[in-house]
C-alpha cells in the first residue's frame, strides 16, 4: 500500500517538473494575451480547440523528451499544465483533450501537430525561436496583439 502511494507521489513530482518546463515556453505567449487591454484571458480560450490542442502538442513534446512511459505521469503533466493556464478547469480540459485525441478528430490532431512541431523547432534552436503559431492564432482569432 505504501509503495503504491510513494510511487504515485514520485510520479506527481515528476509531472510537476515536466509541466514547469512546458509552462516556461507557453507562459510568455499567454502572458502577452493576459496583458491585453481588458487585463485577462478571454474565458472562451479554454474551450478553443486549436489552443487546447496546441498546448497538448507542446506538453506531449516534453513528455516524449523526458521519456515518460506511464500514462499516470502523462495525465498528471497534462492536468498540471492546463490547471495552471486555466485555473479550476484543468480536469475538464484534459477530459476533452483525451476524448478528441481518442476520436482522432482532424482539427485536434492538426493543432497538436502544430504545437509539437513548433516546440521541436524551439528545442532545435535552443530557445532562439518562439511559438508563432499560437501567438498568431491568439492575435487573429482572439484579438490579442502579436
Amino acid at each position: 500500500m505504501f509503495e503504491r502511494f510513494f510511487r504515485s507521489v514520485h510520479r506527481r513530482a515528476d509531472a510537476i517538473r515536466i509541466a514547469e518546463a512546458a509552462l516556461k515556453c507557453l507562459s510568455p505567449v499567454f502572458f502577452v494575451a493576459d496583458c491585453a487591454p481588458e487585463g485577462k484571458l478571454k474565458m472562451g480560450i479554454k474551450e478553443d480547440e486549436f489552443v487546447i490542442s496546441y498546448v497538448y502538442g507542446v506538453v506531449i513534446f516534453f513528455v516524449d523528451l523526458m521519456q515518460v512511459a506511464d500514462d499516470e505521469t502523462k495525465g498528471y503533466v497534462l492536468l498540471e499544465v492546463y490547471d495552471r493556464l486555466f485555473p479550476g478547469h484543468g480536469r475538464a480540459i484534459v477530459s476533452l483533450c483525451d476524448a478528441r485525441a481518442m476520436e482522432r478528430a482532424d482539427a485536434f490532431i492538426a493543432g497538436m501537430k502544430t504545437g509539437f512541431g513548433e516546440m521541436s523547432r524551439v528545442a532545435e534552436s535552443e530557445g532562439a525561436s518562439g511559438l508563432p503559431g499560437l501567438l498568431d492564432y491568439l492575435a487573429t482569432h482572439w484579438g490579442y496583439a502579436a
